[in-house]
């Protein structure tokens, strides 16, 4: 048996949909406007109407970023015996080009070996490079990172 999609039960909501119309030669490609003139793909979601055509792409710099979210760091050896259960501790990581933790920056810790294993958790990670303004792999560090260690 086929499957059918189901019929909507009224008209489609196209509430904050935009469908651009003009006179132009041909489509560039990226963003676009029924007003616009440039002929190479506009890649800026903020370009402006009437701004400069075919102007170089704005800056398409960004940091390095964790390529997981969901890290699984071993509570502290030291800590094993210990009454806590929860502990953060804010780190920035220095990225290579490959992607590997070239230095890890901890910036806040609680007491008691979460430091050292906030550490050795980020650079067993792998990373999304940063990219510099041309949009070209770079090195460079990450936004700030809270590793959180919790056990029942």
């Amino acid at each position: 048996m086929i499957a059918q999609a189901p019929v909507p039960s009224g008209p489609a909501d196209l509430t904050g949909f935009d469908l651009v119309v003009g006179q132009g030669e041909s489509y560039a490609g990226g963003f676009s406007s029924a007003q616009g003139t440039s002929r190479n793909a506009v890649g800026d979601p903020n370009a402006k109407i009437g701004g400069v055509p075919d102007a170089p792409p704005s800056d398409l710099s960004r940091p390095a970023s964790p390529l997981r979210r969901d890290w699984s760091c071993p509570w502290p050896e030291e800590l094993q015996d210990s009454e806590v259960r929860y502990a953060r501790v804010t780190i920035r990581v220095s990225v290579t080009r490959d992607g590997f933790a070239a230095k890890v920056a901890v910036l806040s810790a609680p007491p008691g070996g979460f430091a050292e294993a906030a550490r050795r958790c980020a650079e067993a990670e792998r990373y999304q490079v940063a990219f510099d303004v041309h949009g070209q792999p770079t090195a460079g560090d990450t936004r700030l990172i809270n590793v959180n260690f919790q056990r029942g």
